[in-house]
């Protein structure tokens, strides 16, 4: 799941995307999206992905905050058994608050898998524009460096 900022001004809306790995299968893909606080951060409590489709966009709506605040979202499949990879955090801040500077929003790799020594390409997305000169995202697996 993509999400179109990683600090957003509570009381106003953005943008998420789910994608799947592979094209949805006959009759689609419904992915469930469940908020840490509903009465905060409120996006739709599923996603259809269409047949043959990868991805899917929709709307996230929240309330407004007089704190700094963060919530979880939690996208997770009929099919996952409750068991999801990851959780995408939301923090929402108080109107008036300055633009943060731009950070990872996302990881999109070519493949699910590769082979030792073999290669796959990765899309990173930041929450907002780099600035100009660009922006330095470092990685890192569980087994070692990444190789640009």
């Amino acid at each position: 799941m993509h999400i179109s900022a990683e600090r957003v001004i509570g009381g106003t809306s953005f943008n998420g995307t789910v994608t799947l790995q592979s094209a949805a299968p006959p009759g689609g893909v419904t992915v469930r999206i469940v908020s840490g606080d509903t009465s905060l951060v409120r996006p739709p409590a599923t996603v259809f992905i269409p047949a043959g489709a990868t991805d899917a966009d929709f709307a996230i709506a929240t309330s407004g905050v007089s704190v700094p605040t963060r919530v979880t979202l939690d996208p997770g499949t009929e099919s996952d058994s409750g068991v999801h990879a990851f959780q995408i955090s939301i923090v929402l801040t108080p109107s008036g608050s300055p633009t943060p500077p731009p950070s990872l929003s996302s990881l999109t790799l070519s493949q699910p898998s590769v082979v030792a020594r073999g290669t796959v390409t990765g899309t990173v997305r930041l929450t907002s524009p780099a600035p100009a000169g660009g922006a330095v995202v470092r990685g890192v697996s569980f087994s070692g460096p990444l190789q640009p």
